[in-house]
């Protein structure tokens, strides 16, 4: 159990601190000279910015916290946004099952993509009328609120539970009664969120925070629903409710 709380910790840990995050330096701070173009640099400095660059790239700039949604009753995680207006997103998610829902308490993984095709600015930021107008920044991003009426999603789920398997063990009928893993489940989810987009003078923490909410189901609950007429949609789906933060 020991690891298993180690791998909990370090997840909450850079949830936490990816708000902390430094960027790349810039044009002016490698070497000391006062660059202002990537032209204006040598080949040894335009390498030594990519390699920065690249780094940084694995800097997560997105955390979560999420109330149930067939992944745990709590959940938090960290990811990346990325691709053109930030349309796609990857976030890693550690969960965990209390006692009450199960004979131990076991904790769960989750690595979901994201699909976000539109997003709907609420509202003029009068309060931040000099980021307002500038025409470089999406009107979405410009607005004091933005709306996102559709996030669709596809994440992999598995559970730290020895009582779970991914290949059915031999004691069941030699391993060919079930068919299928109760260890890892693949999972297709819908929502919205709306989003308080935080202008750069008031930044301290948050770039963004986004309150949304997600219907999902999973292959197994699918597959069993299709033959059965009995089972209708509100017994293979499930609500989950969230908060993320964006930090740059």
């Amino acid at each position: 159990m020991k690891w298993k709380w180690l791998i909990f910790s370090i997840c909450w840990w850079m949830v936490f601190t990816a708000g902390k995050a430094q960027t790349a330096p810039s044009y002016a701070a490698i070497d000391g000279k006062p660059l202002t173009t990537r032209d204006s640099l040598t080949y040894y400095q335009q390498r030594v910015l990519r390699s920065y660059e690249r780094w940084n790239n694995l800097i997560p700039n997105i955390s979560t916290l999420q109330l149930a949604g067939n992944i745990g009753v709590f959940s938090a995680g960290f990811g990346w946004d990325y691709g053109k207006h930030d349309r796609w997103e990857t976030v890693l998610q550690f969960g965990l099952v209390p006692k009450d829902h199960n004979e131990r308490a076991a904790f769960t993984f989750t690595a979901r993509e994201s699909l976000i095709p539109w997003s709907v600015g609420l509202g003029y930021r009068r309060w931040a009328a000099p980021q307002a107008s500038d025409t470089h920044i999406p009107w979405n991003k410009r607005a004091a609120f933005s709306f996102e009426p559709a996030v669709f999603s596809f994440f992999a789920n598995t559970i730290f539970n020895d009582e779970f398997w991914v290949k059915e063990p031999e004691k069941y009928n030699g391993g060919d009664y079930y068919r299928f893993s109760s260890k890892v489940r693949f999972h297709l989810g819908i929502g919205s969120r709306i989003s308080l987009n935080i202008p750069e003078a008031k930044r301290r923490h948050y770039d963004r925070i986004s309150l949304y909410y997600e219907l999902s189901s999973y292959d197994l609950a699918i597959i069993s629903a299709i033959p059965n007429k009995d089972i209708t949609l509100g017994d293979i789906l499930c609500l989950g409710l969230g908060i993320q933060y964006k930090f740059f």
